[in-house]
């Protein structure tokens, strides 16, 4: 559903898909301009539907969940800067976070690893329930400044893997297209600047 402004252009286009524990809701933003988003309800506690699932299955999740990450940066390593050690209690952003290769101005997709009360944090082998994962980019304020926000935010369940995985590769994907569209306008204003140059010498 695409929404519109009083000139008539899409400032906004918005998706709703049915999931296993409500809806999810994607904003794909068209516009520089500040969206704010009120209303919605926080997501579901993890822990009653995370422990109805034994440890050797989040174990295999969280396994599929790093080498899918791994298969991601592997994929737009040119363009797209990767971390699986963050610390979220160090201010990183998360255990995985995904950066733009060039200009590290905040933007990223991170993913924290999500535990069950009481967890022994000194346990080598403790296994998360959840990962709660964010999307962060600028966003144009009110006064004309820019800031990073959170572009989009949610919760995953260990059967959500898959769907998370992709998820970071589209951030990755985009990532790399804006980042490769930029280098071929350098490129064509440095062939140009060229081209211009060698007129000027004959």
């Amino acid at each position: 559903m695409d929404f519109d402004n009083d000139e008539g252009a899409t400032i906004a286009t918005l998706y709703i898909e049915r999931t296993e524990h409500g809806y999810a809701m994607r904003i794909d933003q068209h516009s520089d301009d500040y969206l704010l988003v009120t209303g919605a309800l926080q997501p579901p506690a993890l822990e009653p539907a995370a422990y109805e699932m034994d440890e050797e299955y989040r174990a295999q999740q969280m396994m599929l969940l790093h080498e899918g990450l791994h298969e991601v940066r592997r994929e737009y390593a040119e363009h797209v800067f990767f971390y699986d050690e963050g610390d979220p209690f160090a201010f990183d952003p998360g255990n995985y976070v995904f950066m733009p290769a060039a200009g590290r101005d905040g933007s990223c997709f991170a993913i924290e690893e999500r535990y069950a009360r009481g967890t022994d944090w000194e346990d080598d082998e403790r296994v998360p329930i959840g990962w709660d994962w964010v999307e962060k980019g600028p966003a144009l304020m009110p006064d004309g400044s820019t800031q990073m926000r959170p572009q989009a935010e949610g919760t995953s369940l260990p059967s959500d893997i898959e769907r998370l995985i992709d998820r970071a590769r589209t951030w990755a994907r985009e990532q790399s297209e804006r980042a490769a569209a930029e280098e071929a306008v350098e490129r064509e204003l440095f062939q140009a600047r060229l081209r211009e140059g060698r007129g000027r010498s004959i």
